[in-house]
């Protein structure tokens, strides 16, 4: 039986978490992560050794974490296809988004997003 560094998905919506563990980044398989729903201001460094990481959901419609931007470890994250950051009180776009090629799914809905820049256009796969 694999154990837990062997799991390919993880869901923690809606538990009020404020931090997660930076043991985190040892799931090396992981291939789904739904932190929406709680009140996470960053994520911790581990993330980037999140390789196989495919999705990854920081907010939805009833709820995001309060991360005022992009975290930058999700940079790091270049098998990323779809990220969900709804409601995550963002208000810029980080110019290095474009450095994430696989990313198909884009959905940036409910933030305070005032200018879109450049380098999205470069985002060829991406829908919202």
């Amino acid at each position: 039986m694999a154990g837990p560094a062997h799991a390919v998905a993880v869901a923690e919506p809606l538990n009020q978490l404020t931090a997660l563990p930076e043991w985190l980044g040892q799931l090396t398989h992981l291939q789904s992560l739904n932190l929406s729903d709680n009140r996470l201001p960053s994520l911790p460094a581990s993330i980037a050794e999140l390789q196989k990481l495919r999705n990854l959901w920081l907010g939805s419609q009833s709820g995001g974490n309060p991360l005022r931007e992009l975290p930058l470890v999700v940079r790091s994250l270049q098998s990323l296809k779809r990220l969900w950051a709804l409601s995550c009180h963002i208000a810029t776009i980080p110019e290095w988004l474009d450095e994430l090629t696989e990313l198909s799914v884009l959905n940036l809905f409910y933030n305070s997003i005032a200018e879109v820049p450049e380098q999205v256009g470069r985002l060829t796969r991406a829908i919202a």
